[in-house]
């Protein structure tokens, strides 16, 4: 079940089962040079998948199974007689450091539970396979509860040579927490802590999966409702464009059955536009006009003068004949 679990495809990427895959080739690997090389391979995948994950629980339990492949490879090279580079935290603490402390939060994910649920799922595998698993090198009890305080980060480094160890990616808690003082007890618990551990840490895994899955769900829905949209947006194109050729075929037929001038679509009819003029020949025409327009008000002031004087000489004249009138009617009333 936890097998089927960590391969649920909306939850493990291709770089976490290619790990898993070779950390299992690792593990039924009888030379224990191509089982070093193997080892280092799962960690280096591990911790690249570590990198992709977003939930600090599960995160943490990928890079603290990749410390575990580390190890394992430099535990090989050593048995091997290679050159050993063990830095000086990984040696075991002081007698005093290993007395038991108080219980851990509820919750706290600690080496012991990641590489119980390792080694099973391992077993799993090999069994879902029809082989045995081979757990006789996996790290005991009493080794882990000697290497694992203060030292993950820095084996990684000492056995790979790479500066991806689980403090360079941010998956390891600080060395002041509570979950590193209990690392020494937690790695000698019984196979029944380690089971509610395993369970513990697949219950975590669980939720993460269903999340993911659930997400996954959204975003394929998603998918199918712009698809669908896409699809309206075809079909509307399209009988839009038939419509348009249908109307257009309409009026072109009502234009060709009534050809007479008196048809508005022949009357109607739109002519080829005019280009549009340059700045030089609108400067000269505007020049023009306002020469038309000077040309213009002189006319009329001449006018104007012109008119004026014969409205003069219209007042003058009829002034000398009332002038010329008085007298001869003095004279013929005197008369009379």
């Amino acid at each position: 079940m936890a097998e089927e679990l960590l391969l649920e495809p909306g939850f493990l990427s291709q770089t976490l089962r290619s790990a898993h895959e070779t950390a299992a080739e690792a593990e039924a690997c009888a030379d224990e040079a191509r089982a070093a090389a193997l080892h280092e391979r799962a960690a280096q995948g591990y911790v690249a998948a570590a990198r992709r994950v977003t939930d600090g629980a599960t995160r943490r339990a990928v890079a603290l199974v990749a410390n575990s492949h580390a190890r394992r490879a430099w535990a090989l090279r050593r048995s091997r007689g290679q050159p050993s580079q063990e830095p000086d935290g990984a040696r075991p603490p002081p007698e005093e450091d290993r007395r038991p402390r108080a219980e851990p939060p509820p919750g706290t994910l600690c080496v012991g539970d990641v590489l119980a649920l390792e080694r099973r799922l391992h077993a799993l595998g090999a069994r879902g396979r029809g082989a045995a698993p081979d757990v006789r090198d996996a790290p005991r009890p009493g080794d882990r509860a000697a290497r694992v305080r203060g030292a993950a980060a820095q084996h990684v480094a000492a056995c790979l040579g790479e500066t991806w160890a689980e403090d360079a990616i941010g998956v390891v808690a600080p060395p002041d927490s509570d979950d590193d003082a209990e690392r020494p007890r937690r790695a000698a618990q019984t196979p029944a802590s380690e089971a509610a551990a395993l369970a513990r840490a697949v219950e975590r895994l669980a939720a993460a999966n269903a999340a993911l899955v659930a997400e996954r769900d959204d975003l394929r829905r998603d998918n199918a409702e712009s698809r669908a949209i896409k699809a309206e947006m075809v079909a509307f194109k399209a009988l839009f464009q038939q419509k348009f050729d249908a109307l257009r075929d309409r009026l072109e037929a009502f234009r060709r059955d009534y050809p007479s001038p008196a048809n508005p679509a022949n009357a109607t009819r739109p002519g080829d536009p005019d280009p549009p003029k340059s700045a030089v020949d609108l400067e000269a025409e505007n020049r023009q006009l306002r020469a038309r327009l000077g040309a213009e008000r002189d006319a009329g002031r001449k006018k104007d003068a012109i008119i004026s004087r014969y409205e003069h000489w219209y007042r003058a004249l009829k002034a000398s004949a009332n002038s010329k009138r008085r007298p001869s009617l003095t004279k013929e009333s005197a008369a009379l």
